[in-house]
């Protein structure tokens, strides 16, 4: 059983008995570690009694017994063997850039607030919801860009799909027709990137759209 009738150390310290950290509430001062901080014992709310620096604490680093980090973690996918299918990878890449603020996406999606439904945490419900990818083309989109990864939001989509979902995507009037950049594209037999190359070199719209990609010559040296 753990004693809380320890002597006070360091006068100076700011008491923090009562005051609640996340799920933690400390309970006492419990004493001083090797590095000469303040420690406490605190009580976390799933039952666990643990010590825990001051400093932590008070920075936010520190607001369970553990219990929390264990929740936010998804669960791994030991038993179906599913973990080597392209559905799999494409679950844990949605994960990452959702809340890995290391991933080179995570800009783009966690930072500006897009999230992942609590039922995706698992593998095996976000399958169940999306079944397999209709090709190896496809990919998972959301159908509301600023809306978050769930069941009623997402689908499985082409690149050719996503072009048109984009935030991004330029819509342009010819000819008193106005469609998405990559429709103009399909239409005049242009590759996407080379179309959005000649707009954003100030090409005039009729050329950019008419004039024919050049092809690639053969270049014999003697």
């Amino acid at each position: 059983m753990v004693n809380l009738n320890l002597t006070t150390y360091d006068h100076n310290v700011k008491d923090l008995t009562g005051q609640a950290f996340g799920r933690l509430t400390v309970l006492k001062r419990h004493g001083t570690n090797k590095r000469r901080q303040a420690t406490w014992f605190c009580a976390c709310c799933c039952g666990n009694i643990i010590v825990a620096v001051g400093t932590k604490l008070t920075y936010g680093d520190k607001k369970s017994c553990g219990c929390l980090q264990k929740e936010n973690v998804p669960k791994p996918v030991l038993k179906h063997g599913m973990y080597k299918i392209p559905e799999y990878r494409v679950w844990l890449s949605m994960l990452d850039r959702c809340r890995n603020v290391k991933c080179r996406g995570y800009k783009n999606y966690g930072g500006r607030g897009i999230s992942v439904c609590k039922s995706w945490l698992e593998f095996k419900n976000f399958f169940a919801d999306m079944g397999r990818r209709t090709s190896p083309k496809h990919t998972i989109e959301r159908i509301d860009n600023n809306g978050d990864y769930s069941p009623e939001n997402c689908r499985w989509a082409s690149r050719s799909d996503q072009g048109r979902n984009r935030r991004n995507n330029r819509l342009i009037t010819y000819q008193g027709k106005t469609k998405p950049l990559i429709e103009w594209a399909e239409a005049c037999n242009i590759s996407f990137n080379a179309l959005v190359y000649r707009l954003n070199a100030k090409w005039p719209l009729e050329r950019a759209l008419r004039e024919p990609s050049a092809r690639p010559k053969l270049i014999v040296e003697e």
